[in-house]
């Protein structure tokens, strides 16, 4: 019978970015999806959080990242249509989140999947196998044995130490193995369950030449300003005493697609769904002819954009509720992704909290199925899936908090409230200081797992917390992201020296490091030190101890690294400020949590032993 390390049941995103993942630690993989082809249609649209940071570590970085979707520039909220004049808007493209990316991205789907299994294809340590559909699972000694049968009948067994399923909510892992054992997925945090209409749709601009009688062009209105005023950028949240609806552009900023939902009434299924939407859309898309306007001149009647250039790709009803399962997993058996949790549309969070489980998921399989046969035994599988899937299950919750925030809004049928956001929103932007501080706190995500029972973090020593991302520069001059220095690292923990050391301080810790004598997939072989100053300015340095020195990037470095325009906001010093003023050393976590934070080298020693007996 075939062997690998871990079985992967649905390439999907958070399928595909745990096999890159685990690659990425020698660890081998084989992904089994059902279908050949990816789905052409987008089902999820937007990222948002730190999911873009993942997907940068995991191979798609920004300007990968532009060919396939775009910045979620802004969220507005509109009490009518979405080419209304919203009562709030938010801008997105701001560092909210101290990440040196925009906390929101809207995308096709399908390319990022086909982007993750160009990584795999790759890869000498995963495999995708197409036409493949796992029929039975079986919990063996040491590990798990899955059947699977490919498209001309052939059934095949395989066995993995340890199975994820990654293969949706309505997937065989959980639906036709793990429910018998008792795992179900129910309600969450945010109370919601709700039948949406969901369409993607493509535009096309109208000319003078296809439309000559469109109105608009007796203005002297070009074809390329109509997407502005009919199909306006970010995205929109519109009230309705009947139907909500969630809309806005996604894809290639040049391929002109729109997402349009709506939640349907209770109990209320239309007859023909795509007539429904036309209905529904009509309004959005019709504006006041006194809008448009031009050397003196508008128009008296109401303009509509044209119907027969709306391409309706997809139309079709969808259930959306929040929900997440009791237990995260059984024995060698694991869930990510929609198989372990679902979300309403109007957060961005599902492909985000697919993909944050892999990364946590990720380093703890490596240590159950790396070569150390010290973590094989059934006591610390426990303990590392029992501590993700707490950090996890606090991720989802904050996940729906975010969700609830704007649903509570979009949800709304009170005119009161709807007026009391403008007066706010009016009031804050004559003072746009304390508008931009609250938004900080809004989209905040520093707090990492801080609160998590039994996560593998020393909280009271400063633990929890999740890193910043920014650009450095190492002692040669070469610039790199932060989260890339961190993640490279061979261990589940490495030393950071936030300050230089003198030569005691140095010679004390090495003394404790080889006191240690963790093994490099316990503690990184490498140090990695954040030097003050540039990397440029003939500072010399002490060699006591050997550590890979890195230095604040400069502004110029950044926009180069991301070969984008510097996001406003951007904070260089947000790495250093995310840890204690009094913090010398800090371990950090493959996935960016911070571990723990010393002050002193025999505090970094108790910390050390304390990681060692947390994984032992």
């Amino acid at each position: 019978m075939e062997n690998t390390d871990v079985i992967i049941v649905g390439a999907g995103p958070s399928g595909l970015a745990l096999a890159i993942a685990l690659a990425s630690r020698k660890i081998k993989s084989i992904v089994l999806e059902k279908n050949y082809e990816i789905c052409t249609d987008p089902r999820a649209i937007a990222m948002a959080g730190d999911s873009q940071r993942i997907v940068n570590l995991l191979g798609v970085n920004r300007s990968l990242m532009e060919e396939i979707g775009q910045v979620m520039t802004c969220i507005h909220f509109h009490q009518n249509t979405f080419t209304s004049i919203p009562f709030a808007s938010i801008d997105h493209e701001r560092d909210w989140l101290e990440q040196t990316l925009p906390p929101g991205f809207v995308l096709l789907q399908p390319e990022l999947e086909k982007k993750f299994r160009r990584s795999i294809q790759a890869s000498e340590y995963a495999e995708l196998r197409l036409n493949c559909t796992v029929t039975g699972i079986r919990e063996v000694d040491g590990g798990v044995q899955a059947t699977y049968q490919r498209e001309n009948g052939e059934t095949i067994d395989i066995h993995g130490k340890h199975l994820v399923g990654a293969d949706g909510k309505r997937g065989y892992v959980r639906k036709g193995y793990l429910e018998a054992k008792g795992i179900k997925q129910l309600p969450g945090l945010y109370q919601y369950d709700a039948t949406w209409i969901a369409a993607n749709l493509r535009i096309t601009l109208p000319t003078p030449t296809s439309h000559p009688s469109f109105p608009p062009w007796k203005l002297g209105y070009q074809p390329e300003e109509l997407w502005d005023i009919f199909w306006p950028g970010g995205f929109h949240f519109s009230t309705h005493a009947k139907m909500p609806i969630a809309a806005g552009r996604f894809g290639p900023r040049n391929q002109k697609y729109w997402r349009f939902e709506y939640e349907l009434p209770p109990s209320y299924m239309p007859d023909d769904f795509e007539e429904h939407l036309k209905v529904q859309m009509m309004p959005h898309i019709t504006i006041p002819g006194h809008l448009f306007s031009r050397k003196g001149m508008k128009l008296d009647e109401p303009v509509s954009f044209p119907w027969d250039c709306v391409e309706v790709l997809r139309c079709a009803p969808a259930n959306f509720s929040q929900k997440v399962v009791n237990r995260w997993f059984h024995g060698n058996i694991s869930l990510i992704g929609d198989a372990a949790h679902v979300f309403p549309p109007f957060g961005a969070q599902g492909i985000a909290s697919g993909i944050r489980d892999a990364l946590g998921l990720s380093w703890r399989l490596a240590l159950l199925c790396g070569p150390h046969s010290r973590f094989s035994t059934p006591e610390h599988r426990d303990v590392l899936l029992e501590g993700w899937s707490r950090e996890r299950r606090k991720g989802v919750d904050v996940s729906s908090i975010l969700t609830a925030r704007s649903g509570n809004i979009l949800l709304s049928k009170s005119a009161s409230l709807v007026g009391l956001l403008k007066v706010i929103g009016g009031v804050l932007d004559l003072v746009p200081f304390v508008r931009d501080r609250l938004l900080r706190l809004t989209f905040d995500e520093s707090d990492g797992h801080r609160g998590v029972d039994s996560g593998f973090f020393l909280e009271k020593e400063g633990g929890g917390v999740k890193t910043a991302q920014v650009c450095l520069n190492t002692i040669t001059g070469m610039t790199q992201l932060s989260d890339e220095v961190i993640w490279k690292q061979s261990g589940v923990l490495t030393l950071l020296l936030l300050r230089h050391p003198d030569k005691e301080e140095a010679v004390g810790i090495k003394e404790i490091l080889d006191e240690a004598n963790l093994p490099p997939y316990l503690l990184s072989e490498d140090t990695i030190e954040l030097c003050e100053g540039t990397f440029n300015d003939g500072t010399e340095f002490l060699t006591h101890l050997e550590t890979n020195k890195f230095f604040l990037g400069t502004e110029e470095d950044t926009v180069r690294i991301m070969a984008q325009p510097l996001m406003p906001h951007y904070n260089p010093s947000a790495f250093r400020d995310r840890f204690q003023p009094a913090t010398r050393y800090a371990l950090i976590r493959p996935d960016l949590i911070v571990f723990s934070q010393a002050r002193s080298p025999k505090q970094l020693r108790l910390q050390l032993n304390a990681a060692l007996k947390m994984l032992t």
